[in-house]
């Protein structure tokens, strides 16, 4: 790739961005629903990382989306379907829970926004990783039947990495079926959180940003992402790129598809 980059004729064009606009309409908490069970793939309980490579580590996070309607509530014993089918839950919309990272001079990911989850244990299952690290983070337990139903996960994606062998990346999609479930951030970890619809991504414009890492004295110009609005806890700016933006549409593709599995 460097040597790719450095030729005269890579290094003197430009570069385009493939962006995506999406079918008119927002997606309600049903459709949401049955387009991400459509297209996710089933999440085993004990199914580890199976990638043919050197890599830098294994990883596993966490989406949970809940409905926009704090009142859409699924009564215990329930059956997903019937409980998505109701009106008060199918005109719903959703929310996705995102987290903003500590802040650390030395650290690649100082700030930015993610999801909870992180680094595979030796010999942990996938799955296993995304419900410790959430726990471990928030203080929600994703083992919590009664408040969290499993989605089914993504494939195992292969992230490159700009000093090391790549890592792999699997997303855990989780739904909340309560109106609310109490989050006690680590603050060694993360410092706030915010829910956002996903049809924020359609109206919001994109912005550009600086990256720069001390720990690699590398600068990035133009990187495009999207600002939340202030998180939560506090007023700090959420800026959304890179990884999570990457997976974020990769999800946004499945709820928002209208022909065939992607």
């Amino acid at each position: 790739l460097k040597s790719w980059i450095d030729t005269k004729e890579y290094s003197e064009s430009e570069v385009e961005i493939l962006y995506m606009k999406r079918a008119g309409g927002n997606a309600t908490g049903k459709e949401t629903v049955d387009r991400l069970c459509q297209h996710l793939e089933p999440a085993l309980p004990n199914e580890y990382f199976d990638y043919d490579g050197p890599l830098l580590f294994n990883s596993s996070v966490a989406m949970i989306l809940k409905s926009a309607n704090p009142v859409a509530t699924a009564p215990l014993p329930y059956d997903l379907k019937s409980w998505i089918d109701t009106k008060e839950y199918s005109e719903s919309e959703v929310e996705i829970l995102y987290m903003k990272r500590a802040i650390y001079e030395h650290d690649t990911w100082s700030g930015h926004v993610c999801f909870p989850g992180g680094k595979c244990e030796h010999n942990e299952p996938m799955l296993q990783t995304a419900i410790r690290e959430t726990f471990e983070e928030t203080a929600m337990n994703l083992n919590d039947t009664t408040k969290f139903v499993l989605l089914g996960r993504t494939e195992n994606i292969v992230q490159p990495s700009y000093d090391h062998h790549p890592f792999t990346i699997t997303v855990f999609l989780f739904l909340q079926i309560v109106p609310e479930v109490e989050i006690h951030l680590n603050l060694s970890e993360l410092i706030d959180y915010q829910w956002v619809n996903p049809s924020f991504f359609v109206d919001a414009p994109v912005k550009t940003t600086e990256w720069h890492s001390n720990r690699l004295s590398i600068t990035m110009n133009n990187m495009p992402g999207f600002v939340f609005p202030k998180g939560v806890l506090t007023d700090h700016t959420f800026y959304m790129w890179g990884l999570t933006l990457r997976l974020t549409f990769k999800i946004l593709l499945m709820i928002y598809a209208r022909y065939g599995k992607l």
